[in-house]
């Protein structure tokens, strides 16, 4: 008897013990219409986060720096907003001021300071704060919590 012949129950075996296995199923990709919604969704974001940062006034000086970044989550049905500022006025400091923002509500869910000694090349975080939603306040320590902390906003599936 051959190799391939001894070898032949073995493949049909295997494929029988999968048999009756439930697999995993993909959801089904999104219709036209849900897509189309969904930029309409995206696009209605965007708009009301550069309104709201505009609106915010924001210092405009020659060594100051102000950015947004919005965000669109749509299970939550939100829409989020990381504003960036960023300050080289101090000769031997910079600081970085970030906030994360609800862009309708105008709520601010969070906020982080820090000041980078140049001379000392330590950064020492003077704020941290969370303010989720339906939640107490509470103080992050480090870059790293703040990072996690906004990530739960800005990259909200």
């Amino acid at each position: 008897m051959s190799h391939k012949l001894r070898a032949a129950p073995l493949v049909l075996l295997l494929l029988l013990a999968g048999c009756g296995r439930s697999q995993p199923r993909a959801d089904p990709p999104p219709s036209l219409d849900d897509q189309a919604k969904m930029l309409e969704l995206q696009k209605t974001c965007a708009e009301q986060a550069a309104r709201a940062f505009r609106s915010a006034d924001y210092p405009r000086k020659a060594n100051v720096i102000n950015t947004y970044t919005n965000h669109y989550a749509p299970k939550l049905g939100r829409c989020y907003m990381l504003v960036n500022i960023y300050d080289t006025s101090g000769q031997d400091n910079a600081s970085t001021f970030e906030t994360v923002e609800d862009a309708f509500e105008g709520r601010r869910l969070g906020s982080f300071f820090v000041q980078n000694a140049q001379a000392a090349k330590v950064a020492r975080v003077a704020t941290c704060e969370e303010k989720p939603v339906g939640a107490k306040a509470k103080a992050c320590k480090s870059k790293a919590e703040w990072d996690a902390y906004k990530a739960r906003y800005m990259d909200a599936p």
